[in-house]
């Protein structure tokens, strides 16, 4: 296991995402490092993430998102994660505005928060719409096997709106770093009250869906798709 790559792990098991999250180790835009690697960078016992990733196996794995179809994963994404973001992001929004308005003078990184976050829903929201509009058909286009590819190239390759979406994961990817780095891993002031203690919590949630998300997409969508792009 130690000679995978994350993204290869997290594949076989979604529930190893968690275990990654732990120990602060990229599982989505840099899941194709080798797991011993990454370890000695981090100066992480290999057999540390091995052991807690063995523990996984005497429970059951209720998902094998690496055999879903491309249409399959692509109605998962769009039902579970471009649905939770859409739902997610007016709250969120609504949380940092007040604590931003009534905390910003005290703790000034709230404001650089809320106005990240502002930057961050707007981004998503305009990669959801060119997924859901522009690539996600192409790629129906692609698999459909009533058409050819001359029919399908008239549309224009693949691996560029694929590459574009992935470049923009990376960038909502470094935005919530940012985040989390200002919120000090989402850990609110002992004086915090309840929306501040909530807005922390529900970023923390949000970033770990959009992680999630991302892995889903670039280490198992995309690569689904380009095999049928050669």
């Amino acid at each position: 296991m130690k000679e995978k790559t994350i993204a290869d792990i997290v594949t076989a098991d979604i529930r190893t995402a968690s275990i990654f999250k732990r120990h602060g180790i990229d599982f989505c835009c840099g899941g194709g490092n080798i797991l011993s690697d990454v370890c000695k960078e981090k100066k992480i016992r290999v057999s540390k993430i091995t052991n807690d990733i063995e523990k996984l196996n005497s429970t059951k794995n209720e998902k094998n998102y690496n055999k879903m179809s491309v249409n399959a994963l692509i109605k998962h994404i769009i039902e579970t994660h471009h649905k939770y973001v859409k739902e997610k992001i007016p709250t969120i929004k609504d949380f940092a505005k007040k604590v931003s308005k009534v905390h910003g003078k005290n703790y000034p990184e709230t404001n650089l928060i809320y106005h990240l976050f502002l930057r961050l829903s707007d981004e998503l929201l305009d990669h959801m719409n060119k997924e859901e509009e522009i690539l996600f058909p192409k790629i129906k286009i692609l698999i459909d096997k009533t058409y050819s590819k001359s029919v399908f190239f008239s549309y224009g390759t693949i691996l560029n709106p694929i590459k574009m979406m992935e470049m923009e994961h990376e960038s909502a990817k470094k935005v919530l770093k940012e985040i989390e780095e200002l919120s000090n891993k989402y850990t609110p002031p002992l004086s915090a009250c309840n929306t501040y203690r909530a807005l922390y919590n529900s970023l923390e949630e949000f970033q770990d869906d959009l992680h999630i998300h991302i892995h889903l997409e670039n280490n198992i969508l995309f690569p689904k798709v380009l095999k049928f792009d050669d």
